[in-house]
């Protein structure tokens, strides 16, 4: 059935690109805080730092052209088709799916960089409060960007209170403004890990040594769950360990911890094997079984099974075994469940059956598979059988159920109602590309091939809930056919929805303008792309213009489109120009390729390719381009005609070529007399000392030449021997002496290290070893146990780190080493702080963020002892310090400063009644934080939550604890006593409110009710309404101090004040005919004017008009059956004492005029409908017709002909159609109705 789908016109795309600053600079002296270790570190950023262009802007201007909402440019392919005779699957698919890809406290700083250019971002609740900042947040930026040497925008974001800090500068100075920024304005987290009880004295270390340790390198206070001596408890009993500090530091600790616990515990990994068919089965529908034993074990891994290539009882092989990963208990316990599950399957003997498919089916097998098999699940889900479909490249003619015998027929039925709920609609793309100057279908395929990656195509998709299905390259590649892309979804509003975005987006593709095309040889194709796609990106922000790269490694057809904001024909040119421009400026600075062509009949080609390729590689030691034959036939394009059955083309730089072309040649010469080439053995001498290197990690290198030279290579204490095809031996033979010769420039240095300065050389898991490595092209080795060829060395002793490599490289690596274990050594020096246990406890709780601060100014290292709840309050520990000796002593002076202070610490307890803690709190703790910081307290929520500490909820004691200094906590007691007594004068109110008025009281989720109580400082209890419940309550209480209620009672009187009305006498029995539909809100939305009936209660629904006919309706037996509808026409007879009902119209005067006419209108027509008339159609199977794609058919027959018509929902055998109108009116609409049923011809119905 022909569609019409008519819409906007395309709208105008606007691009927007956001570029950092920057520009190239040279490498700069890192600021003095940074060591040489975190230099190092950072050394790899500043040499990849380079300048980049902000993209010119572009002025956008309105575009005419190709109407993408036309049907004759995008024509909707489909109708009926006979079904072919079912068979097996195995027939080619026309079309293959396109695989397009559609995403607890959260508290760590956001950072993303580039260039010279870092943005870091603090969230709301990750933020201090401007009250705690040691000076106004400007000048603290002014001190930072001083200090550092950067430039510091700050830009507070409103709606999410979140603020972002961009940086310019050096990458060191960027790095260290961060670290201060995070000092000054971000508050402290807290975390908790649970962990087995037996990992417990691994994490705390020797002499607490590990913890220490993890607390230096995180800058955070680890505290781990106490044990009493004498309490025994498993291995396996978790226990908490608390980690508090900044978010960076938080995950840090958390992360090693864990890695600690993951060294320890035992785990094992345990395989499954068993047909796909059963994975469905094991996993359980939606995951069910999985997501269980995933609570017991680490992970459970069932490879998803919905398709198999071949047909049962052969299925395909599952994509993998079923894997379980865990503590070893846990795994045997799931393990068993899993055969379990195996040997039931296997009892109640599951088998397969088959669902046949219709032509019009085949496409919406598609939709099973999307969403990760969501149908198949549900399918599982509710008839216990599962679904196995061919693959996205077959196109079958049935399905495969698979599930218990007695299950079939339910499963058949479900698949196939699943299947009736899809709609599939097909567009040819070639017809709105007719007048592309390369043709209809070669424009085609680069839309298709552009398009299909965009971010708005799976869009369309997701929001829309649709697959869009590509023609595969096979059809693209194709000069002949057609190009069509299938849309399936799930329901016609869908389907329509996705169509109508789909042809916008594609059409604006037909603006030939914004394409042009440069061919490239396709051996600077990686120059043009960059490295890691960086060029290409350029270029196109640059002038807006994306690169499309050709499929195929031999084309050199780069296509270019221009994605800019302008609709300018010249504008486009000129940006398609300058991308041509620089593409030629990439290949001009590359060398120069050439491409000859040799002469060499068909029958010696391969002769010279060799077994597997491995006498071209001989030939061919540059690896240039080498085609065989005729090239292959492109779209659109001609083949040069020098290239025959007869030639073999090489391409590449000239030299590179001309080696290839005459070893090439002279192979052919030194071999004309032999039909295949000889095989010789060649011996050669070596140093006995490198077999180990030629022969590789267990024969690797052997195998390679093996395997690209086809060469067998024995060696034997210094002499060895290649044996193979003349050429392919002399190149084996280059490539061993060639590595002698790196191996003899190869020298080991042993560096005498003290083995407590090794972990700066190895750095934070491993990341400064690495850059040395990678710098110097080096392996460095550190007393443990080694690989490979470390294996046969003698052991290290613990003070000695080995470097191997090039002579030079190992000598450079050896320096830098060096300086740095020396630079550690002299920022050695150690201080000490004796403090009470009860000291260390008070010190984080009441100086937490001077310590966290002191940690990130100083370069010392604070150890500060855990705080051991268990341990006598007067037992003596110790701070220790380490670093400079400036460092140390002025870390020394700020916590011996901190710990005195902490000294003069309190802590009491008041007794309030439960009822009252709410109050107290405040929303959102608004109440608590006035009291708190009006005592002078802090107003950060951490800090104020350790300050002053309430019952938990499900707790049943009424103590409230408060914890800080003397002063401050007893104003805080004071204020939380005067607000309780307050609390205890209250009274309570009662107003009358119509429970219609209710919701003007609420607001959208509360938020009237809740700007209420704040304004009046009451609180407002408003009944709760349930849908359909009957007799709400009008009772409002209002709960304040009797001033507060009585202002807050006149102003929610006068709030729900209803404004003046007129009302219409409907007659009764019109009632229901006018409010049907949307007649209310319609007058809603256009006049603001709203409809209620005094009260009075709505009119019955009088009953139906009933179809009077009982004639029997004929069978279905052919196409003729659409001739002998079943029609009869009743008279409607209104009771004579309906009387009227009150209508009372509240808006302005003149919406209320404007609406009355409306209605007036609204009651004239229909009392027009004095006819009903009932259209049975014997074939039900056309009742789809007459609605048409999203109502559209049913929509225009009701407004050509005035009447209401309603399609039976089910749309069952013997349902009528039935029509309201006049008898005329009714009439023209049977017509139409009869009319859109014959032109929509005969469709066979399924068989089953």
């Amino acid at each position: 059935m022909a569609e019409s789908i008519n819409g906007d016109s395309v709208p105008e795309s606007v691009v927007s690109e956001v570029n950092a600053n920057g520009s190239v600079e040279q490498e700069e002296k890192p600021v003095p805080e940074l060591t040489p270790a975190e230099q190092l570190q950072l050394q790899a950023e500043q040499e990849a730092a380079a300048a980049e262009a902000a993209a010119p802007k572009v002025n956008g201007k309105k575009s005419t052209g190709l109407d993408v909402t036309s049907d004759e440019a995008f024509p909707s392919l489909g109708g009926p088709a006979k079904a072919p005779a079912v068979r097996q699957w195995g027939a080619k698919h026309s079309g293959s799916a396109a695989n397009l890809t559609g995403t607890g406290s959260t508290w760590t700083p956001q950072i993303s960089s580039g260039g010279h250019q870092l943005t870091h971002e603090l969230l709301k609740e990750n933020k201090r409060p401007e009250s705690e900042l040691r000076k106004p947040a400007a000048d603290l930026i002014r001190e930072i960007m001083k200090k550092t040497g950067t430039q510091i925008e700050r830009q507070n974001i409103k709606i999410t209170g979140a603020t972002i800090y961009i940086i310019n500068g050096t990458p060191a100075a960027r790095l260290q403004a961060k670290k201060l920024i995070n000092k000054e304005f971000a508050a402290k987290g807290i975390h908790t890990v649970s962990v087995p009880a037996g990992v417990r004295p691994f994490i705390i270390g020797k002499k607490g040594a590990k913890i220490q340790e993890l607390q230096t390198k995180t800058g955070t206070n680890i505290k781990v769950q106490a044990q009493a001596d004498d309490q025994e408890i498993p291995d396996d009993y978790p226990i908490n360990i608390t980690v508090e500090g900044d978010g960076d530091g938080v995950a840090e600790a958390v992360r090693l911890i864990q890695l600690i616990v993951s060294e320890r515990v035992i785990k094992i990994h345990r395989r499954i094997e068993c047909p796909g068919q059963y994975y469905p089965f094991i996993a359980g529908p939606f995951q069910s079984n999985v997501e269980r034993w995933e609570e017991m074990v680490d992970k459970v891994i069932v490879p998803e099974y919905i398709t198999s290539g071949t047909p049962p009882p052969n299925y395909a092989p599952p994509s993998g075994p079923i894997e379980v990963h865990g503590e070893k208990n846990a795994v045997e316990l799931v393990v068993k469940e899993i055969h379990d599950k195996i040997a039931e399957i296997e009892r109640a003997g599951y088998t397969h059956s088959t669902a046949g498919l219709g032509q019009s089916d085949r496409n919406k097998i598609r939709l099973f598979t999307r969403n990760k098999g969501k149908l198949i699940q549900q399918v599982l889900q509710e008839t216990g059988s599962t679904v196995i479909t061919p693959p996205s490249n077959v196109q079958a003619e049935r399905l495969i159920i698979f599930g218990p015998l007695d299950a079939k027929r339910k499963a058949i039925a479900n698949v196939y109602e699943k299947m009736d709920q899809v709609r599939v609609n097909a567009l040819e793309l070639c017809r709105p590309f007719a007048t592309a100057a390369i043709g209809a279908k070669p424009h085609a395929r680069n839309v298709v091939r552009h398009t299909r990656r965009k971010p708005a195509i799976r869009a369309i998709e997701s929001e829309c809930n649709v697959d869009i299905e590509w023609p595969p390259s096979s059809v693209l590649n194709d000069p002949t056919g057609s190009c069509v892309v299938h849309i399936i979804a799930a329901s016609d509003e869908a389907l329509l929805s996705a169509k109508n975005r789909f042809i916008e987006f594609v059409g604006a593709y037909a603006s030939y303008e914004r394409f042009d095309y440069v061919d490239v040889d396709p051996l600077h194709h990686k120059h043009v792309r960059g490295k890691d796609t960086k060029n290409t990106e350029k270029i196109g922000a640059a002038h807006s213009v994306e690169l499309l790269f050709p499929e195929e490694s031999d084309d050199e057809q780069i296509v270019l489109i221009y994605e800019g904001a302008s609709k300018d024909k010249e504008e486009m040119k000129q940006a398609l120009e300058a991308t041509k421009a620089q593409i030629a400026e990439v290949v001009k600075s590359q060398a120069n390729i050439v491409t000859v062509t040799l002469d060499v009949v068909k029958e010696l080609h391969d002769k010279i390719r060799g077994d597997r390729g491995t006498i071209l590689n001989a030939l061919n030691p540059s690896g240039v381009a080498v085609q065989f034959g005729e090239p292959k036939p492109r779209p659109g394009r001609v083949p040069p005609a020098e290239q025959t059955a007869d030639t073999i083309t090489l391409r590449g730089p000239d030299a590179h070529v001309e080696t290839a072309r005459k070893n090439i040649l002279a192979f052919l010469k030194s071999t004309e007399a032999q039909q295949t080439p000889e095989i010789i053995t060649v011996a050669f001498e070596y140093n006995k000392q490198f077999s180990g290197n030629l022969i590789g990690q267990k024969g690797a290198n052997l195998n390679k030449l093996r395997d690209e030279l086809g060469v067998d290579v024995k060696l034997n204490e210094g002499s060895g021997e290649i044996r193979g095809v003349q050429v392919c031996v002399d190149a084996a033979k280059k490539k061993i002496f060639q590595h002698l010769k790196e191996l003899e420039d190869k020298a080991t240095v042993v560096v005498k290290v003290p083995q407590q300065y090794h972990s700066v050389i190895i750095g934070s898991e491993g990341s400064t070893v690495r850059r040395l490595e990678d710098r110097y092209n080096v392996r460095i080795n550190f007393p443990r146990a080694g690989k490979g060829e470390d294996a046969a060395e003698s052991k290290q002793a613990a003070d000695e780190i080995i470097i191997k490599g090039s002579k030079k490289e190992v000598e450079e690596a050896r320096k830098e080493v060096t300086d740095l274990w020396k630079y550690e050594a002299e920022n050695s020096h150690t201080a000490t702080i004796s403090v009470t246990a009860r000291t260390i406890g008070f010190m984080f709780k009441t100086a937490s963020k001077d310590i966290k601060q002191l940690r990130e100014e100083s370069t010392a290292r604070i150890m500060i002892p855990q705080e051991d709840k268990s341990a006598d309050p007067e037992t003596k520990l110790e701070i220790k310090i380490k670093g400079q000796k400036d460092a140390v002593q002025h870390a020394k002076n700020v916590l011996s400063a901190i710990a005195n202070t902490a000294e003069n610490t309190s802590s009491r307890t008041i007794t309030v009644d439960k009822k009252y803690h709410r109050s107290l709190i405040g929303q959102g703790g608004s109440t608590l934080k006035s009291i708190v910081v009006s005592a002078g307290g802090p107003d950060d929520r951490a800090a104020l939550a350790r300050m002053v500490r309430f019952p938990n909820q499900g707790s049943d004691s009424n103590e409230i604890t408060v914890q800080g200094n003397s002063a401050v906590v007893d104003k805080i007691i004071e204020a939380i006593e005067t607000i309780v007594e307050e609390k205890k004068n209250q009274i309570t109110s009662i107003i009358e409110v119509a429970p219609e008025s209710h919701r003007k009281l609420i607001g959208r989720e509360g938020s009237t009710r809740k700007e209420l109580e704040s304004t009046f400082n009451v609180s407002i209890d408003i009944p709760r309404q349930k849908p359909n419940q009957a007799n709400v309550s009008s009772e409002i209480k209002i709960t304040g101090t009797p001033e507060s209620v009585e202002k807050a009672t006149e102003h929610i009187l006068e709030l729900v004040k209803e404004p003046e009305g007129e009302t219409v006498e409907v007659p009764r029995y019109l009632h229901h005919s006018i409010a049907e539909g949307s007649f209310f809100k319609h007058l809603h939305s256009k006049y603001k004017v709203s409809v209620d009936h005094n009260g009075v209660p709505r009119p019955p629904k009088p009953a139906d008009v009933k179809q009077t006919s009982t004639e029997p309706l004929p069978l279905i037996i052919d196409d003729d059956a659409a001739q002998n509808e079943s029609w009869e026409i009743v008279e409607n007879t209104p009771t004579e004492d309906d009387g009227t009902y009150p209508w009372v119209l509240r808006g302005t005067p003149d919406n209320i005029a404007k609406a009355k006419v409306e209605l007036e209108k609204a009651i004239a027509n229909a009392k027009k409908q004095s006819c009903t008339g009932f259209l049975v159609l014997p074939d039900p199977r056309k009742y789809r017709f007459v609605v048409g794609p999203g109502g559209s058919t049913v929509d225009r027959i009701r407004k050509e002909t005035g009447c209401r018509i309603t399609i039976p929902r089910n749309q069952a055998a013997g349902e009528a159609i039935v029509i309201h109108g006049s008898k005329e009116s009714v009439e023209k609409a049977k017509e139409a109705v009869l009319e859109v049923v014959k032109k929509s011809g005969s469709g066979e119905g399924r068989r089953y």
